[in-house]
């Protein structure tokens, strides 16, 4: 499910414009993009960037993810922020709980030297670091980090 909120999921299921099905060739240009999304993953932080992820993301292969978020180059976080929401689903800015993330974008475009309203860059450190010392470290990172099915 890409979102907790059903009535964006009515909304999508009522849009013509939304696809309903894919091509072969479609998913053949999505994944040679996530390839390329991967690979630069190391060049990161020239610009300020901001990542959110929402560990209940479902479409996104949090293995894929973690080792994405693992090879971001080393730097301050006022270049690059990462915020793992445990409550959120692939479409984070439409989920119930978007408002927190919407409030979090504003703070970190006004100031990026401060730690987000939420919280989520604090437990992507956590998740980050592998500390299952902290209560929403475990759960987001046995949320985040579950090991992949094999195909």
């Amino acid at each position: 499910m890409p979102t907790d909120n059903t009535d964006v999921l009515l909304q999508m299921q009522n849009d013509p414009l939304v696809l309903k099905e894919s091509r072969i060739d479609a998913v053949y240009g999505l994944v040679g993009l996530m390839d390329r999304s991967v690979a630069s993953v190391p060049q990161m932080g020239r610009v300020p960037t901001l990542i959110l992820y929402g560990a209940k993301e479902d479409v996104l292969p949090p293995g894929a993810v973690m080792r994405a978020l693992e090879g971001l180059p080393p730097l301050p976080e006022d270049q690059i922020r990462i915020g793992i929401y445990r409550s959120g689903y692939h479409m984070l800015l439409r989920d119930l709980e978007a408002p927190i993330v919407w409030r979090d974008i504003a703070a970190w475009m006004t100031d990026r030297t401060q730690t987000l309203p939420s919280g989520a860059d604090a437990t992507a450190r956590r998740v980050m670091a592998g500390d299952p010392e902290e209560e929403d470290a475990e759960d987001a990172l046995s949320d985040v980090a579950a090991p992949e099915p094999a195909i």
